[in-house]
């Protein structure tokens, strides 16, 4: 059973790490060092353990009566405020995230996994200055073929996957994930390695080496620590892969977070005691060019390798959380239909289960958006909606306790009043960075900030003079897009005579002050 539980607990892991390595693990600390300078490591270590914090928040969620990882932060913000219209505000646009982000990397494989022209001119070691495919250095030049329907075969590709079902589809992340990892880590290692690597501990002497940075070190380093967050946009997806291995998924969350630290640490680390902080900050591929300066490694063949892998991996991953998350929707369509037998089985109800009609939505619906060329104007919503699902998790996590101690006591990961509230702090000024940052810079910057920066260049899509003029329209029309459908769900309940469950706690004297066969909805419009 403990070797049983050990594979659930890796799959689950392979699942939060893909979900945001997305193919950029090679170019850290690209974006990172420049501001922060040869603290960068540090840099990425500190925001990775504050979005551990996320992730932590998300592993107590899991471990409780939330819905096993369906629906699991709509669930657990409306069961603990009390309302259901919260919950679809407070996950509404994570949904939309993901759908985007996965997008974004269909749409990369579809060119299919294009290089900007300097990575090109660098990958084809100064020959061509054009876009080159990175499959096209492993297998040769790649003709010119449709983006759309390429990108549209990849979604169908991923889908496929999935249909084999939660375990096969994870397995299928985890194996090439954590092997990648392992390499990658050993190649790491052998920097130190006397003889073998070329570490020089005096490229962190001084670890203030311009003038700028002696100059406020303080703030250049809380401002890669920022930047570094981004890194790990993603890093929850594991929650959502938990269903039928409840016993794995809280250890799994936190190890997949802590995994994506452990890994963006070390190559940065690596990489700035292998090249110079100057030099680094003019590289095209930092850790990739580093691993060539002391193994026999093309550092090319590297960057594609693990670009593509990657990237493909995590298109799959992110196949979970948006599913699932819409999946938790499906009470709000189907509560009722199921004589009485509760929400859990109402949300299975039909020939095809919600999970499955779910993740046919979601990568039709990034199928549908790369064939309507509209990736980029998709992707403003990407980050600032994984931000706000953050925050509301992180809230629910802490109010817990206090508004429904009944549903604390059955979640069988319950940290201590100081744990509790340290992990919240440290999650709540994570993904409060995030979303701040996200709603006041450019949406193409903040994009590439992450490591799905390598499927980013591709969309060409300009700078934003005004960022309020994009992210935050994009959110608040992506809301009232949520709120209209709660409309629309609300009236067809209302004609099929359907009755939602009650949430439970505060909403249980309400509901029984109403007429039998008056809908029960919370607060929803």
């Amino acid at each position: 059973m403990d070797r049983v539980r050990a594979a659930g607990r890796l799959r689950l892991a392979a699942v939060g790490a893909a979900a945001c390595l997305g193919g950029g693990l090679v170019y850290v600390p690209e974006r990172v060092a420049p501001v922060a300078g040869p603290l960068a490591p540090v840099a990425f270590l500190i925001a990775g353990l504050g979005v551990a914090c996320v992730a932590a928040a998300f592993a107590v969620l899991v471990s409780g009566p939330f819905g096993g990882g369906t629906g699991l932060a709509y669930r657990a913000v409306s069961r603990t405020w009390g309302s259901r219209t919260a919950a679809v505000l407070a996950t509404w646009p994570a949904a939309g995230a993901y759908v985007a982000l996965a997008a974004l990397l269909a749409n990369w494989l579809g060119h299919p996994g294009t290089l900007p022209p300097d990575r090109a001119s660098w990958l084809s070691a100064g020959g061509d200055a054009s876009a080159v495919s990175v499959v096209g250095v492993p297998f040769g030049p790649v003709p010119h073929l449709p983006v759309g329907p390429l990108a549209a075969l990849a979604c169908a590709a991923a889908f496929a996957v999935h249909l084999l079902g939660p375990r096969r589809a994870a397995t299928a992340i985890a194996v090439p994930v954590w092997a990648t990892l392992a390499a990658l880590a050993a190649a790491f290692a052998l920097a130190l390695v006397p003889g073998v690597g070329e570490f020089v501990a005096g490229n962190y002497d001084p670890l203030f080496p311009t003038e700028e940075l002696r100059a406020a070190p303080v703030s250049r380093f809380v401002d890669g620590a920022v930047v570094a967050l981004f890194a790990f946009v993603g890093v929850e997806a594991a929650a959502s892969a938990s269903a039928g291995e409840s016993d794995a998924a809280p250890a799994g969350t936190v190890l997949g977070a802590l995994a994506v630290v452990a890994a963006t640490t070390a190559a940065a680390f690596a990489s700035l005691g292998v090249v110079d902080w100057i030099r680094l900050t003019h590289a095209d591929v930092p850790a990739a060019d580093a691993m060539a300066a002391y193994l026999p490694l093309d550092p090319g063949v590297v960057t594609a390798a693990v670009s593509l892998l990657f990237g493909w991996t995590a298109l799959v991953a992110l196949g979970f959380p948006a599913s699932r998350t819409l999946a938790g929707y499906a009470e709000l369509l189907w509560a009722g239909d199921a004589g009485g037998r509760g929400e859990e089985t109402g949300a299975r109800n039909g020939p095809v289960s919600a999970e499955t009609a779910a993740l046919a939505l979601c990568y039709g619906a990034a199928a549908v958006v790369c064939l309507a060329g509209v990736v980029a104007p998709a992707l403003y919503l990407a980050v600032p909606g994984l931000a706000a699902s953050y925050l509301a998790v992180v809230a629910t996590v802490l109010a817990l306790p206090s508004r429904r101690p009944d549903l604390w006591a059955a979640c069988t990961l319950r940290p201590g009043p100081v744990r509790r509230w340290s992990l919240g702090l440290g999650g709540v000024l994570a993904a409060g960075s995030l979303l701040v940052v996200a709603l006041t810079s450019d949406p193409s910057t903040v994009l590439a900030r992450s490591l799905h920066r390598v499927a980013v260049p591709v969309l060409g899509f300009d700078l934003v003079r005004d960022p309020a003029a994009s992210a935050l329209p994009a959110l608040l029309g992506w809301e009232l897009l949520g709120l209209g459908l709660l409309v629309v769900l609300r009236e067809y309940r209302e004609s099929r005579g359907v009755r939602l469950p009650s949430l439970g706690g505060v909403e249980d004297a309400a509901v029984a002050r109403r007429d039998e066969g008056a809908t029960s909805d919370g607060d929803e419009p």
